[in-house]
């Protein structure tokens, strides 16, 4: 199995997942995609009040009836440019940086993620779209093939009943992450003018195959951190249905607000013209 290793090389590595991890991984190809989405397809006229459209971006109209087409096209073509960027229009995707993501869990487990660098992220597959602008209501699906991740980790609880305590750098590889994602709106009336809010963002993942290495758990004692960590990577279907409902929650509500910050400043017919 090849993982990529942030570098621009592939290794070679079997590996299985852990949930501290995982929910950076998920979190970074969530968060990229929607924020891809929203700004680059969604809304592919945002920065052009005062700009002409460039020329790399294809817009597609709102009744179009190839619009499910369109979007995945565009998508596949503006690959390039998500990778290295466009100064004023684009910012560089590669590597994706997240500030933060917490994730608590009943159990009293909390697991929080800091200056996350996702390298991999722009390798990502559009699939099954399906977008109702009328609606506002948008499904699709996303493959990751590999990703490698790096982070700040602060861990505290239980799971599976082994007790975590630690913070310090993280490292992952990630393969065959898969997402179905539905990003629902409606607009919202301001002086005569139509704006989307978006209500709600739903996530379902599920992560194929991958390997952490969490730094510094239980203050450095590394015959326990490492323990742990060859526990967290021997069983990583059972940790990832341990967590995998509070770790959508997050990503939900995190991705949520990104897609409303990417679109408040602009009216419907902005964002997609008839």
């Amino acid at each position: 199995m090849q993982i990529y290793n942030g570098t621009g090389d592939y290794i070679l590595s079997h590996i299985a997942a852990p949930t501290s991890t995982v929910l950076r991984s998920v979190m970074s190809a969530r968060q990229y995609t929607v924020l891809t989405f929203a700004v680059l397809v969604l809304a592919p006229q945002v920065y052009t009040q005062n700009k002409e459209l460039p020329d790399f971006l294809t817009v597609c109209k709102r009744h179009d009836p190839e619009l499910n087409q369109c979007i995945t096209s565009t998508v596949d073509e503006l690959r390039p440019i998500l990778r290295t960027g466009s100064e004023g229009f684009i910012p560089s995707l590669e590597p994706l940086n997240i500030r933060e993501i917490v994730v608590t869990e009943g159990s009293g487990l909390r697991i929080v993620g800091k200056d996350v660098k996702a390298h991999g992220s722009s390798e990502f597959v559009l699939s099954n779209l399906s977008a109702d602008m009328d609606k506002l209501d948008f499904e699709f699906d996303l493959d990751f093939p590999m990703m490698y991740i790096e982070a700040e980790y602060d861990i505290n609880g239980r799971v599976l009943l082994i007790p975590i305590k630690g913070n310090g750098p993280l490292t992952g590889n990630f393969t065959d992450i898969k997402a179905h994602v539905r990003l629902v709106g409606e607009l919202v009336d301001k002086d005569g003018s139509n704006f989307i809010k978006f209500t709600n963002l739903d996530i379902r993942m599920n992560v194929g195959h991958g390997k952490v290495k969490l730094e510094n758990l239980f203050g450095g004692e590394k015959m326990l951190g490492d323990a742990v960590n060859a526990a967290i990577n021997a069983n990583f279907n059972q940790f990832l249905n341990e967590l995998r409902h509070p770790i959508e929650k997050a990503l939900g509500e995190s991705l949520l607000e990104i897609s409303n910050d990417c679109v408040k400043d602009f009216t419907l017919d902005q964002l997609s013209p008839l």
